[in-house]
C-alpha cells in the first residue's frame, strides 16, 4: 500500500512541476538536446527557497536538503530523465532519505525568470522538492 502511495505522489509531483513551469514555444533548432540538459545539470549546484528558508545542495550523486535544523540526505542517486517531457526539463532525483523512513523527490526545470521573491535577481532554474506531504518550490543557481 505504501509503495502505491509513493508512485501516486511521484506522478502528482511530476504533473505539478510541468503545470507550474509553463513551456515556452521554441523551434526545433533552439531546443536543448539531452547533452544540453546534462550540461545544465552539471552547472546547478544549489537550490533554495524562502518562507520558510530552505536549501538543497547538489554534489555529484548526493543531495542534501536543509530547513530549520532538519537535514535530509540522498546518497548514490543519479539524475533521471523525463521521457516525452518538454525541453524545460533538466533533472529528476528521487530516493529514500538516509536514516529515515521517508522519500525525497526533486524536479529541476529550466526557467530563466525564476525569482526568490526577495530580490531583483532571476535564476536559471526552478526546483520542486516533495518530502512527505510538504512541497517546496524555489530557484536554482
Amino acid at each position: 500500500m505504501q509503495q502505491g502511495i509513493y508512485w501516486i505522489v511521484r506522478l502528482l509531483l511530476t504533473f505539478v512541476a510541468l503545470a507550474v513551469c509553463p513551456v515556452q514555444a521554441q523551434n526545433a533548432a533552439q531546443r536543448p538536446s539531452g547533452t544540453a540538459a546534462a550540461q545544465d545539470m552539471r552547472a546547478i549546484r544549489a537550490c533554495f527557497g524562502t518562507e520558510p528558508f530552505w536549501g538543497l545542495d547538489i554534489k555529484n550523486d548526493e543531495l542534501k536538503f536543509q530547513r530549520d535544523g532538519l537535514v535530509m540526505e540522498l546518497k548514490g542517486v543519479k539524475a533521471g530523465k523525463a521521457i516525452g517531457a518538454s525541453e524545460s526539463f533538466i533533472a529528476l532525483y528521487q530516493g529514500k532519505v538516509v536514516g529515515k523512513d521517508r522519500f525525497l523527490n526533486v524536479i529541476i526545470m529550466r526557467d530563466n525568470q525564476c525569482s526568490d521573491g526577495m530580490s531583483d535577481r532571476s535564476y536559471p532554474a526552478r526546483v520542486h522538492v516533495l518530502s512527505g506531504k510538504d512541497l517546496y518550490i524555489g530557484c536554482c543557481r
